[in-house]
């Protein structure tokens, strides 16, 4: 879980199920495949390094080839973890039901913060296992 606040709202973010994370991880496979090639080396431990490494036109044409189904799915299984501290302290679900946000102040670029939070919280290990087996790929 954490802690995260985007324009003066306080959000956790939790963790999805084991099963969520392979598919949301399957469902991505071709965007971290254009964000971190097979045998080039990416150091995502300095962040501003790691965004430079990053082959922007690449990564938006795998997004742009996700389907709508795949890109709700991630988004349905991202959002379905996050809650809103609203400022009595209380915690919501920002998801109310199926793809439907509980809050109408939710933009774009908090939704998909919100969901770039859950991905980085939750796929970390699998990004970094998968970066190792193509740096071992490519010195093979």
């Amino acid at each position: 879980m954490a802690e995260i606040e985007i324009d003066g709202k306080q959000f956790i973010t939790g963790r999805m199920s084991a099963r969520q994370q392979f598919h949301v991880a399957r469902r991505l496979a071709p965007l971290f495949a254009a964000m971190f090639p097979a045998g080039k080396k990416v150091d995502v431990s300095a962040a501003a390094d790691a965004a430079a490494n990053v082959d922007l036109t690449a990564c938006a044409e795998a997004m742009a080839r996700l389907s709508d189904a795949d890109c709700d799915y991630v988004l349905d299984a991202c959002l379905g973890v996050v809650k809103h501290r609203e400022e009595s302290g209380t915690l919501f679900n920002i998801s109310a039901q199926g793809n439907t946000l509980r809050y109408d102040w939710i933009d774009m670029n908090m939704m998909l913060r919100l969901a770039a939070s859950v991905i980085q919280d939750n796929l970390q290990g699998f990004m970094g296992a998968a970066r190792s087996a193509s740096s071992d790929a490519a010195i093979a």
